[in-house]
């Protein structure tokens, strides 16, 4: 699924908001209370139709705190196929008048699209690709670790692989078990052959993914007793050691959870694909840069791209070191203008490969010294 446009209103804190997305990624900044979080929670609701057609418990709907003043909410999504659908919430004025909260969907042609992927999954021909679709908030690292396998699910549908991906955090608990249970049939099935150096191709898909977006990171596996999942961490010319997963940094946490986390979905929800990091896939992320040193921050974009090329990423930052790596045509900066929220280009200032201080002043409207210092103010 490759969006091309979403359109918001009277959600939030934006009143009206027609926003093109680049093909691959888009990347928004502006200060603080700009509505980039907001942008990224509509487009997630919006994304949340598809869920509801699965019939999903875990659907994301609209909250009564979402509406803006007393108009309808309507988040629009468009694809670049030309499909479009809409969600809407009645305002406040409307729903006490009512006394309900009044929520309709027009999801048209979406529909079709989800309806073909089931019907051909329950006639069994040729499967078609699901799409995937994932919402990463500044809560994302929240690792929900089991104690005991008491209640380990053993098989996992294609479609849980939506299940919770709208809800703006890693699903650990999820992809633990799913995790758990690949693990075991990878070893009954080396038992089987005789062969321990047989792999099953959608755990070498997440391990895959897991080696590529950390750096030093290697063999990501399950131990008991205790229970845990642990990962080898290489530093220079050290003996690789091993760490259970809360005794990485934050930076790593973070990265582990998103990795895996969407990895995960992409091999559960297209086991048929040869290699399902191709997946096309809708990732939403806030504030790309958390907990990441500034080293990081240079190299997670491509990081992304590259591990899942076939992904649309949006994501929100305010760190001039993520905006040196990207082109202007990706950007887009939100301002307000007359009480609405914006959406402006950077225009032909030039980002991609600039120093972080001049992408500091020219972009973000930020002097590369504090204005409060006192060196600053005998300089002047």
């Amino acid at each position: 699924m490759k969006l091309a446009r979403v359109e918001i209103e009277n959600y939030r804190a934006i009143q009206k908001l027609d926003l093109p997305l680049h093909p691959g990624l888009t990347v928004l900044h502006g200060n603080n209370g700009l509505g980039k979080t907001s942008v990224l929670s509509a487009i997630a609701t919006g994304l949340g139709g598809i869920q509801k057609i699965l019939k999903d418990a875990s659907s994301i709907e609209f909250d009564k705190s979402d509406p803006r003043g007393s108009g309808q909410v309507q988040v629009r999504l468009t694809t670049v196929d030309d499909i479009a659908w809409e969600r809407c919430m009645d305002g406040p004025q409307k729903r006490h008048a009512l006394g309900k909260l009044e929520k309709r969907d027009d999801l048209g042609k979406l529909k079709d699209v989800m309806n073909a992927i089931m019907n051909a999954d329950w006639r069994e021909t040729k499967p078609l690709d699901l799409p995937i679709v994932a919402f990463y908030d500044t809560d994302r690292a929240v690792f929900d670790l089991p104690q005991r396998r008491t209640g380990f699910k053993t098989e996992f549908s294609r479609y849980e692989a939506l299940k919770g991906a709208l809800s703006a955090r890693t699903d650990f608990r999820n992809f633990f078990e799913w995790f758990y249970a690949r693990e075991n049939e990878e070893l009954r099935e080396q038992k089987e052959h005789l062969d321990f150096n047989h792999r099953l191709g959608d755990l070498e898909t997440v391990r895959k993914a897991i080696e590529a977006m950390l750096p030093g990171i290697s063999n990501p596996r399950i131990k008991q007793d205790p229970l845990r999942f642990v990962v080898s961490v290489q530093r220079d010319d050290e003996k690789p050691e091993e760490l259970f997963i809360k005794q990485l940094s934050g930076g790593y946490q973070i990265m582990l959870a998103l990795a895996s986390d969407l990895a995960r979905r992409m091999a559960q929800g297209n086991p048929h694909l040869e290699d399902p990091l191709q997946s096309e896939a809708v990732v939403l992320i806030d504030e790309i840069e958390l907990h990441l040193h500034p080293s990081w921050q240079q190299r997670i974009l491509d990081d992304l791209t590259r591990t899942f090329p076939n992904t649309r990423f949006i994501v929100s930052t305010h760190s001039p070191q993520v905006l040196t790596t990207v082109k202007p045509e990706h950007i887009v900066e939100l301002e307000r203008e007359q009480g609405c929220i914006v959406p402006r280009s950077v225009g032909a200032v030039p980002t991609y490969g600039a120093e972080a201080g001049d992408v500091l002043a020219a972009v973000m409207g930020v002097e590369e010294r504090p204005p409060g210092n006192e060196f600053v103010k005998l300089l002047a």
